[in-house]
């Protein structure tokens, strides 16, 4: 692997989920979330199957995400937008991902433009 700036974020985002996925003996940190309510992250490869079955059905997202994973909506969002970054997501299921980084967008757009409006005149 070269240097390159590219290679350079990957292995930054590589080393960032090493680091969250070993475990910890140093003391422990204060937090908010009580330690009975924290979850870790699903694996990967579950989050993109679970996608890959869900698209289309957006009613019943929220409360499959809460049943499978045990997580909140947000934070299911949170670490599939982390995931979807990853060069193993996308040679997991390359053309998921790229519908999943698509809609990211488009979303992150239109909140855009409703925030800051459309300043292209």
């Amino acid at each position: 692997m070269s240097d390159e700036p590219d290679d350079w974020g990957d292995k930054r985002l590589d080393e960032m989920f090493e680091r969250a996925a070993a475990p910890r003996d140093d003391a422990p940190r204060p937090s908010i979330v009580p330690p009975a309510t924290r979850q870790s992250a699903p694996p990967l490869a579950d989050v993109l199957d679970f996608e890959a079955q869900i698209h289309g059905l957006p009613g019943q997202k929220q409360e499959r995400i809460r049943t499978l994973f045990g997580l909140s909506n947000t934070r299911y969002h949170q670490i599939l937008n982390r995931y979807i970054n990853t060069r193993e997501a996308l040679e997991l299921n390359p053309m998921l991902v790229k519908r999943l980084i698509t809609q990211r967008d488009r979303r992150t757009a239109a909140r855009a433009s409703r925030t800051f409006g459309n300043r292209n005149t």
